[in-house]
């Protein structure tokens, strides 16, 4: 079995697959549908969780100290090596 990941947007209940894929799909498929939602801002629970998460990131040690411009290669004169 392997997986085929599009978007798409079901019209009257049905799913257009695109012609990419049409020839590929031959005989019995299975359909797994994940719907994407955003978060529900006005969740009470959201902002809790998240300070909890953010606070739990904070708490990690800093395994590279180099600075950001180390990090991402820039020489002396502002140029990357």
């Amino acid at each position: 079995m392997y997986a085929i990941e599009f978007n798409s947007f079901p019209e009257n209940g049905v799913i257009r697959i695109p012609p990419a894929y049409l020839g590929k799909l031959t005989g019995e498929v299975k359909v797994i549908i994940l719907k994407s939602e955003p978060p529900n801002m006005s969740d009470p629970t959201l902002l809790p969780d998240m300070i909890a998460i953010s606070k739990r990131c904070a708490a990690l040690p800093d395994l590279d100290t180099r600075s950001p411009d180390e990090i991402l290669g820039y020489n002396e004169i502002g140029g990357l090596d």
